[in-house]
């Protein structure tokens, strides 16, 4: 298999002034010479052609509802992986943060069995997406209520096994799922303890 190679090219974009404050890092990935096994390079590597976000952060000046505001994002524009986040604050009343991820996971490796790399019971072809909020009220007090709300999904294809006596056949299979679940409790810390209550639903 010839070698793969890839180029990436990126540039860093700053400002920072009094406030706000942020940073931004945007580039171009490209993928010149690809002429290996695209499934091989797909289950190890699965990194796409194209402009990238590769990371970007800013915090906004404090205000009446709020003493902090910052957000966080990271490998957006065709990753396998990418992430971002918010997070709001008002010192001694409440945090609230949402956090947002997704992922890819592709694998068809070729084996001894399997030489041509096509989907056998070991293959995945699915993306996941998580979603998670939380506010906490009266954080850093000695009762601190909090509630939250998390949501996690996936599509895909893949590969089940159907065995019948001895002989076992590959039978393709879809994923396609999602659910949410709600919380909410009470956290009481003490110099010496904390305990936390909680209460949960999906």
């Amino acid at each position: 298999m010839k070698k793969l190679l890839v180029v990436t090219i990126f540039a860093t974009l700053a400002w920072a002034q009094e406030q706000p404050t942020g940073l931004a890092e945007i580039g171009y990935r490209a993928t010149p010479v690809l002429n290996g096994n695209l499934v091989t390079y797909r289950s190890i590597v699965n990194l796409g052609e194209g402009p990238r976000l590769l990371r970007a952060e800013f915090t906004l000046p404090g205000g009446k509802c709020y003493d902090t505001f910052s957000f966080r994002a990271s490998n957006w524009g065709g990753d396998p992986f990418n992430s971002a986040s918010l997070t709001v604050e008002k010192f001694g009343i409440y945090r609230a943060s949402v956090v947002y991820r997704y992922t890819t996971y592709f694998n068809a490796m070729p084996s001894f069995a399997n030489s041509t790399g096509t989907f056998n019971q070991r293959s995945f072809d699915q993306k996941q997406r998580f979603f998670d909020a939380d506010v906490d009220f009266r954080p850093g007090k000695r009762f601190s209520p909090f509630a939250g709300l998390g949501r996690q999904g996936a599509r895909g294809s893949a590969i089940s096994p159907l065995v019948f006596d001895e002989n076992n056949y590959p039978a393709a299979s879809t994923l396609d799922f999602a659910y949410t679940t709600a919380r909410a409790g009470l956290r009481w810390t003490k110099e010496k303890y904390h305990i936390t209550i909680e209460q949960s639903v999906a």
